[in-house]
């Protein structure tokens, strides 16, 4: 149970004993602890870590694998969402699409999906109730540097499909 509270809020008291017992993490300066422990009260449950992965990888990996899922799903979900707009126009860049072919229903959508990831990653009472009827997906908040990194990556996504429209533009071949 000590290793759930530890990956779910590892600003805490609790948290913070476990892992120095079994890492060498120092403790962590006062500000960023009360600003941590005010975001993330939430009740803990153990049905966030798949037995499996306790016995077979240590706390600090099973952080690590759950940021990277995190991050790596941020990042489609952002590629995908963008695609959606890009194909749906395949002969106009995604501004012009979106300033003259804007279709509110696709936003609804777009920003419901987003709504409901957003909550799967910071509402953990969701992830838990999740979890005990067997869908884990083991999401973990992110920082700003996290999201940061994330619409970067899909930006790259986003830059070649446009430039590729732009190249089939300029050669007058239509889709």
């Amino acid at each position: 149970m000590r290793e759930v509270l530890a990956l779910i809020d590892p600003f805490s008291t609790e948290a913070k004993e476990f892992l120095s017992q079994t890492t060498s993490i120092s403790s962590l300066d006062e500000k960023t602890e009360s600003r941590a422990l005010k975001r993330y009260k939430w009740k803990k449950s153990d049905e966030l870590i798949p037995n499996n992965l306790l016995d077979n990888y240590s706390l600090t990996e099973i952080r690590i694998m759950a940021k990277t899922l995190t991050m790596l799903m941020v990042t489609l979900f952002f590629c995908e969402s963008f695609l959606v707009f890009q194909i749906r126009r395949p002969n106009k860049s995604l501004i012009r699409s979106l300033k003259e072919d804007s279709n509110k229903r696709m936003y609804l959508i777009i920003g419901l999906l987003f709504a409901v990831f957003l909550m799967l990653m910071y509402i953990p009472n969701a992830q838990v109730a999740l979890a005990k009827a067997g869908i884990n997906f083991m999401f973990m908040y992110l920082t700003a540097l996290d999201w940061l990194i994330c619409f970067s990556i899909s930006l790259i996504c986003i830059i070649t499909f446009e430039a590729v429209k732009y190249a089939a533009r300029k050669f007058k071949i239509s889709f």
